[in-house]
């Protein structure tokens, strides 16, 4: 069974889409909601800040609460719109067969769900295995659809009949020129990630004491490529926990002796050397990867562009 702060929130998502809901139309406030569901302000609170964090709706204390300004987005050429065109063939069709309209969206989602079960449509592809499966597990969660998860080299090595299937690929900056479109594949819908690092790393970082070296050891090719992008992201958490950040390159470093140099109480690496090392070097206690989470503005945007409600 769908949650109830769910089932509101798809509501507005679906008055969105359909046009009943437009930019600066306001919601019933909690208390009304409340006298006409009966299910508890706290519940639709819930549904309301949730709303509000994926920028669908604004709540300001004495305006209440009102769709956003950049909430909509239905014009003809958006996947909502081809959607509703789509729609208004099938309801026509189902009626000139005598079918009812509500069987037959209950069968569908049914085939739907088991063909996006077997062979996804939605792919992250990333430099690092591990890395696609965080980033495909975060879309999951958010979006309720199967995402796939590939490392950038299986990704492309992978027979065009099978790339043909996915209608958008997700990647970060430096991983999308790496995504070939060989001949005779289409062009899927590409969109950038945009990442900030994960909270459990945060709090990890937070953990050490003050004038900790932190070694972060990548490989070779990503250096030029992400360095200043790491230092600028490390800097946040690492300026907060006042530990210092030492920016390595793999073919300078000697892993395994530098686990044991007791200098180090904590040493990360890369998600693509993570992938690399064997189990008992994974292990040890001090070795740690890097861990990023997508931005809720990354996850909005990709429901927009994909055509979620």
């Amino acid at each position: 069974m769908i949650p109830l702060h769910e089932q509101i929130k798809n509501q507005v998502r679906l008055a969105l889409a359909i046009g009943h809901l437009r930019p600066g139309d306001y919601l019933p406030s909690m208390r009304q909601a409340d006298e006409y569901l009966g299910i508890g302000t706290a519940t639709i609170r819930r549904a309301y800040e949730e709303l509000a964090a994926a920028c669908l709706v604004t709540m300001q204390r004495g305006r209440g609460v009102f769709i956003s300004e950049d909430a909509g987005n239905t014009n003809a050429d958006s996947p909502l719109g081809q959607f509703e065109e789509i729609f208004s063939f099938l309801q026509g069709d189902l009626r000139q067969r005598g079918l009812v309209a509500a069987a037959f969206a209950r069968f569908l989602m049914v085939r739907v769900m088991q063909a996006e079960q077997e062979r996804p449509s939605v792919a992250v592809v990333e430099e690092s295995q591990m890395l696609a499966e965080d980033h495909a597990q975060r879309l999951r969660e958010a979006l309720q659809i199967p995402v796939a998860a590939f490392r950038v080299d299986d990704f492309n090595r992978l027979p065009v009949t099978r790339r043909n299937g996915f209608s958008c690929v997700l990647s970060d900056y430096s991983v999308r020129p790496l995504v070939k479109v060989p001949p005779g594949s289409k062009t899927p819908l590409m969109l950038q990630l945009d990442v900030k690092f994960d909270e459990v790393m945060i709090q990890d970082l937070g953990s050490l004491a003050k004038g900790v070296t932190v070694p972060l050891v990548i490989p070779d090719a990503e250096y030029a490529a992400k360095g200043a992008f790491l230092s600028e992201l490390f800097a946040a958490p690492v300026n907060g926990s006042r530990v210092k950040l030492q920016l390595l390159r793999l073919s300078d470093v000697d892993l395994p002796r530098m686990l044991k140099d007791k200098r180090y109480v904590r040493v990360y690496v890369g998600n693509r050397v993570w992938d690399d090392l064997d189990e008992e070097t994974r292990s040890s206690s001090r070795l740690r990867r890097l861990r990023f989470r997508i931005t809720d503005e990354s996850v909005k945007r990709i429901r927009g562009r994909v055509g979620l409600i």
